[in-house]
């Protein structure tokens, strides 16, 4: 939650401040102190803030968003959703806006994998953040006749079937992007949550042309349709995600049409050029209303 504190990026701030049209900050914690010293100084740099983890289940990050938020002259989240709780929050105080999140559909691509030769498909979990609800997984995988690999570092809290194997080791993005391509099935068991918990790995299955069946977070309904690009779940059902994953491990050419849909819709609407094209939008505009220029 702290991870972005640095007082050494707060003096160069301060140092280089003339040279800057707008501060940008991943989260709220990179530009509090920044914060705190424009209303002590009354500076007028304008602030945007990127992606701030927003959920009611996230109370200290929500005392942090209080001490940044109100005073920010832009907001960019990841849902729809977000925005709703931001005017449940602060009202109008918090000028906002949503961007789909981007993911880089060159690298994730499927046909810069090899085919595993010989290897028995499987289905694919991943992710550390508290939004996963691997318990539910876990539940759900009792009886499947398939071979489970679930890859996390969060303790499971439940005992495991002998379907179901999980790996905490160090894992690169190559990797990770072998073994998406492994995949029979890509599940994404979410608790239900504003934030939008999961969406890069949704969004790295997704652009490996994997058929993702993922839980109907509210952080994450921007990105699926139901039947088209992915399979959605009720949260916290074992018994509908059981069942899902068992009628799609029976049914092959389903798999391959999500999957193929999946990806077509990613490098369509969600690449690194037009996340980046609706940023700098974004950036001219906080600037122009601050009385700045930017140049991107």
């Amino acid at each position: 939650m702290l991870a972005g504190l640095d007082p050494w990026r707060l003096l160069r701030q301060l140092w280089h401040y003339r040279r800057y049209d707008v501060l940008v900050g991943i989260d709220s914690s990179s530009v509090l102190l920044f914060t705190w010293v424009k209303r002590l100084l009354r500076l007028r740099k304008p602030v945007v803030v990127i992606d701030p983890a927003l959920d009611a289940g996230y109370p200290r990050r929500m005392a942090l968003h209080r001490q940044v938020l109100p005073w920010a002259q832009h907001v960019v989240v990841y849902g729809t959703v977000q925005l709703e709780y931001l005017r449940g929050q602060f009202g109008d105080r918090v000028p906002a806006s949503f961007i789909p999140h981007r993911i880089d559909t060159d690298f994730f691509d499927p046909n810069r994998v090899t085919p595993s030769v010989g290897k028995e498909p499987y289905v694919f979990a991943v992710g550390n953040d508290v939004g996963r609800d691997f318990e539910t997984l876990v539940e759900a995988c009792r009886g499947l006749p398939a071979q489970v690999v679930i890859h996390t570092k969060r303790k499971i809290q439940q005992p495991l079937p002998p379907n179901v194997t999980v790996r905490s080791d160090w894992v690169s993005f190559s990797g990770l992007r072998a073994l998406y391509a492994g995949a029979r099935l890509v599940v994404m068991p979410l608790h239900d949550t504003v934030h939008a918990s999961g969406i890069n790995s949704l969004l790295e299955a997704m652009a490996m042309g994997r058929h993702v069946i993922v839980s109907a977070s509210r952080g994450v309904r921007d990105y699926v349709r139901d039947g088209a690009t992915a399979t959605v779940v009720p949260t916290g059902d074992a018994a509908a995600l059981h069942q899902a994953m068992r009628r799609h491990l029976a049914d092959d050419a389903s798999s391959v049409r999500i999957g193929r849909q999946a990806r077509q819709t990613l490098v369509a609407e969600q690449s690194i050029d037009r996340y980046a094209k609706s940023v700098a939008q974004t950036l001219r505009s906080v600037a122009r209303t601050g009385g700045c220029a930017v140049t991107l």
